[in-house]
């Protein structure tokens, strides 16, 4: 018989996947087995998931500064939601605050959003304040293309 826990797990690994993220992210979201969730995947998109090596860092996903925008936008939401992220993500928190972002009418794509959460955790990027706008930003300190400056209105930062 399948436990409470599993049966939450496997919901909101299908959530996940409706989502189009990744199955080694959703595995490692939810511990489903990546057997399971391409079984999932075949039947929600009628297709095999994608294969190939997954990004290392959020950079490689922004690849605009409408990208960029985004992506804070989705980062401010989720802190003002749920805080910072202590621990290992949330995958409801992620997903609500997907939702909640694009109900702001600011569509982001999940596993960008995961990533710049992973990397902000991990001190790969920050989030400060522009000192032009006010806004806050995605940003880079070793010069990643389109997390250099405000992508709201392309003010660098100091160098220090």
């Amino acid at each position: 018989m399948i436990s409470v826990a599993e049966l939450h797990a496997y919901n909101t690994a299908t959530a996940l996947v409706r989502r189009k993220l990744r199955l080694s992210l959703v595995t490692s979201l939810t511990g489903v087995s990546q057997r399971t969730l391409r079984g999932i995947w075949r039947e929600i998109h009628g297709e095999g998931a994608p294969n190939g090596k997954l990004p290392e860092f959020a950079q490689s996903l922004i690849t605009s500064r409408q990208i960029a925008a985004s992506a804070a936008a989705f980062v401010s939401v989720y802190l003002q939601q749920y805080g910072p992220v202590k621990g290992a993500i949330n995958a409801e928190h992620l997903m609500g605050a997907v939702d909640l972002s694009a109900r702001f009418g600011n569509e982001v794509n999940i596993a960008t959003a995961f990533y710049c959460l992973r990397d902000l955790k991990a001190g790969f990027l920050m989030f400060p304040k522009c000192c032009q706008c006010g806004a806050r930003y995605l940003y880079d300190s070793s010069g990643g293309r389109h997390l250099d400056r405000c992508p709201f209105c392309s003010h660098a930062p100091l160098k220090r």
